[in-house]
């Protein structure tokens, strides 16, 4: 039976790359990604897109029913009153 994956942060850079990867491993992804967010990094991917957003509890419950293993790979850390981002801009 096909794995199946959830990766959340899977439109940027980075967790386009972590898609390629789980797909080369014959890994069924599904990626959280924000509704009019920028999918680009995605196309032509056999990747299933969960709309939603991680600080919406309903739409991460509609995404992980079903996977077996999921992934976080954030863009950024946030604190209040303050952004890092977690890549470098250069």
């Amino acid at each position: 039976m096909r794995r199946r994956v959830l990766l959340t942060g899977g439109t940027g850079f980075v967790g386009a790359n972590l898609v390629r990867e789980l797909l080369g491993d014959g890994r069924a992804v599904r990626v959280l990604a924000r509704p009019g967010g920028d999918r680009r990094a995605l196309a032509g991917l056999p990747v299933e897109i969960a709309e939603g957003d991680l600080l919406d509890a309903a739409s991460v419950r509609r995404a992980v029913r079903g996977p077996n293993v999921s992934f976080t790979w954030p863009r950024t850390a946030r604190t209040p009153g303050r952004r890092t981002s977690t890549a470098s801009s250069r």
